[in-house]
């Protein structure tokens, strides 16, 4: 994750002296802040770590009140019905959806770190993006820029489409 962390006391502390300090989004991975249970004055907590999405809502007896990460974009449907499941307390569906996507993330992650350069979420995200919007013919299309200009590796675009299908996640067609 992002290795940059608040503690549950300072985060306590600003949410009880500062009215409009909101929401709190932790990326983390730890989940130190809400785990700890300090008070955190009504803000609304989400959650930027890329696993376990079923478990960690309160509608799931978790301790976040929702959500913002980077693969939405892409599977904001997937995320939608895990949402939906949890809230219906469609547990086993919900807990295999976030299976599936947490071991897309990892995968396209580990993936990505060994053969490019720049923030690896952010290129996992682009690659998994590239599926979306070409679907399965995604591979055959020149592989999207990176920050730098250069096209990112052709073998990152194949190898995330190998993940996307064995999780059953790749679209049938994109949205280009």
């Amino acid at each position: 994750m992002t290795q940059n962390e608040v503690s549950p006391e300072v985060a306590s502390s600003l949410a009880l002296r500062f009215p409009n300090f909101v929401l709190f989004k932790d990326s983390s991975g730890a989940d130190r802040v809400v785990l700890s249970g300090k008070p955190l004055a009504g803000v609304f907590t989400m959650r930027g770590g890329e696993s376990d999405y079923a478990g960690v809502l309160k509608s799931a007896g978790g301790h976040y009140d929702g959500f913002l990460l980077g693969s939405a974009n892409c599977f904001a449907r997937e995320l939608d019905q895990l949402i939906n499941d949890v809230s219906a307390k469609r547990f086993d569906p919900a807990r295999q959806m976030s299976e599936r996507l947490a071991a897309v993330a990892g995968e396209v992650y580990r993936v990505v770190t060994s053969r490019t350069n720049g923030i690896a979420f952010g290129i996992a995200n682009k690659a998994i993006d590239h599926f979306f919007a070409y679907g399965p013919r995604a591979a055959e299309t020149p592989p999207p820029r990176l920050h730098g200009g250069k096209r990112m590796p052709v073998e990152v675009i194949r190898r995330t489409g190998e993940i996307l299908s064995r999780h059953g996640l790749l679209p049938a067609k994109g949205y280009l």
